[in-house]
Parts: structure tokens; C-alpha cells; sequence
């Protein structure tokens, strides 16, 4: 299959991690979905393209903060950015979900992502671009893992950072001084045009997937997960929105490799926070994906199921 791409020696595919089998070649050639670097931004009042209800990643760093449209990076899936003086990878692939925030930083290396042409569990795999533009090694955006290449072979793997993801009123609230990625980033085509949306809301899958996990089968494929890691697990625990929305309080306190951890769910800002019920919240990571992309990357992951529920 790969042998077959007239781009297979972009990417150095020895090691690969993953299986092949599940490995396909998307019809867009590498970097037809233009990654952003360092993208035009704007201040929270000249921000005036976004409506408060409008979905936004916010990152905090050292004082600083800075909101990542939804609408904007969907269409652009990777930023390569800096706040206060940290080289940021910020992902969004609106076919599987997959939502997370990295430091690009590797040892002494800090290197630039791009959107590559071969798909995995319906995630596009990313690269990392090289000055002589081939033997790139590969990553997968929502692992965080390098899974071909030089990087492959160190067990390469970006650090999570924490972020936020939901409405631009409740994130501007808290940050009044973010700023915030433009809406003028060199893409000819409107960005609110409702292509994403459509397939958001059916059970569509474009790509070929593994089996789903038998767990909570009451969930569908594109129930969207919040994933949270604990420590050095490889593995989260993970908790359906639509549970934590129903749940008494949107407040739900629980146990994940020995620390207690309360998550709140806050309906209207559309926003989950985590607290630590002692420790530390340095060893908390987390992440968002549908069930599907769940079940490809870690089909014995946890999936917390409420025991009282209110309805609205």
C-alpha cells in the first residue's frame, strides 16, 4: 500500500509503530491542509469574527493567554506557535476528534509540525518537517508519539500541556487580556462554512476502523470523550461530556491509579475543569476525542459511567 504513493519518500517508515494494515493513503498530498506557524493574532477586543458562544482552545503559560478558535484550526488542524517563550503544538482534527495541546519542545530540538498524506485510525498523521524536506519522521497527534522514523526509534514523545477548551465569553471572562488567533489566515474559503458540522453531528466514519470496544455500547462513535491521564499511565481514564452534562452538580469526584480528582462540567461555558483533591495538578494531563478514536487508541481505556443523573 504504501508503495503505491508517489509521496511514501517524505516519511522515514523504518521504524514504523504502528500497524500497517491500518495505515491509508489520504487523497490530499502533504500540506494540502496548511498547518499554521506562527499565525497573525489579534487582541480579545478586535477579536470581533467570533460570537461568545463560539468554541475556543485556551492556553495559560506564565501569565500569558492566548485562545485558539475552533472554527479557525479545524480547517488548519496544527498551530505551531509560542507563548511566553513556549513553542506550543497545538492539534484540532475535526474528523476524529482528536483535541490536545504539546510542547514542541524535544530535548534541545524544537521542531515545526505539518499535516502529512497518510491516514491512521482516521487520524491524519502528522510530520516533522526537515530542512531537506524528506526521511521525515511521523507522529501521531493524538498519542503524542512519534510512530516512524529516527524519532520512532528513540520512543520520541511530545509532554502534554494543559488547555481549555470552551465558549470564547467564558474564556475571555477569565482572561481579558488574551489574545487570539485571527480570522485572516490565508485560507480561500469562508470559515464558517458548515462542512464540519454536518459530519459532527452523524455516525459517519470516512476511514476504516478496529473493532469498537464493548464498553458502554450505549455511547456512539462520535459521543465526544474527555480523556485524562494521571501521572506517567500510557492509558486515561475517560468520561463521555454527555455523562458529566447530567450529572448532579456537573460535579463528579473520582479515584484514577490511587489520586482522587474532581472534574466540573460547566454546561453553558461548555467547559470541564479539573482539581486535584490533594497532590499535585502537575502530573494531570488531558485530552479530547470521539468514541471512535477513543476505541482505536486505547480500547482498554476506563470509561466512567454515572450512577445519579438529573435531567433538565
Amino acid at each position: 500500500m504504501l508503495r503505491a504513493s508517489g509521496e511514501a519518500w517524505l516519511y522515514d517508515l523504518n521504524p514504523l509503530r504502528i500497524d500497517a494494515d491500518q495505515l491509508f493513503h489520504s487523497p490530499l498530498r502533504a500540506d494540502t491542509i496548511p498547518a499554521l506557524v506562527d499565525p497573525e493574532l489579534l487582541s480579545a477586543a478586535d477579536a470581533a469574527f467570533l460570537d461568545d458562544d463560539d468554541l475556543v482552545l485556551g492556553v495559560a503559560l506564565d501569565g500569558a493567554a492566548r485562545a485558539y478558535p475552533l472554527l479557525i484550526i479545524e480547517w488548519h488542524e496544527l498551530v505551531n506557535d509560542t507563548l511566553a517563550d513556549h513553542p506550543l503544538l497545538v492539534v484540532h482534527q475535526p474528523f476524529s476528534g482528536a483535541t490536545a495541546v504539546y510542547t514542541r519542545r524535544i530535548g534541545p530540538t524544537v521542531p515545526e509540525f505539518g499535516i502529512g498524506s497518510l491516514i491512521f485510525n482516521s487520524r491524519i498523521l502528522l510530520y516533522e518537517r526537515r530542512a531537506e524536506g524528506r526521511g521525515q519522521s511521523l507522529w501521531d497527534g493524538m498519542t503524542g508519539q512519534a510512530v516512524s522514523g529516527a524519532r520512532a526509534a528513540e520512543g520520541a514523545r511530545l509532554a502534554r500541556l494543559p488547555f481549555e477548551r470552551c465558549s470564547w465569553r467564558a474564556w475571555r471572562a477569565r482572561h481579558p487580556d488574551t489574545t487570539v488567533v485571527g480570522g485572516n489566515q490565508g485560507l480561500e474559503r469562508p470559515y464558517r462554512a458548515p462542512f464540519f458540522r454536518i459530519y459532527e453531528f452523524n455516525d459517519q466514519v470516512y476511514w476504516p476502523m478496529p473493532e469498537p470496544s464493548p464498553a458502554r455500547p450505549d455511547l456512539g462513535p462520535k459521543e465526544l470523550m474527555f480523556l485524562l491521564w494521571v501521572g506517567d499511565r500510557a492509558t486515561p481514564a475517560a468520561f463521555a461530556l454527555s455523562d458529566l452534562a447530567q450529572t448532579l452538580e456537573h460535579r463528579v469526584d473520582v479515584a484514577i491509579a490511587g489520586r482522587r480528582v474532581r472534574l466540573e462540567y460547566d454546561p453553558a461555558g461548555q467547559l470541564v475543569r479539573v482539581h486535584p483533591l490533594g497532590g499535585d495538578v502537575e502530573d494531570l494531563r488531558w485530552a479530547y476525542a470521539y468514541r471512535f478514536t477513543l476505541d482505536a487508541a486505547w480500547p482498554a481505556a476506563p470509561i466512567w459511567r454515572p450512577r445519579f443523573t438529573y435531567s433538565q
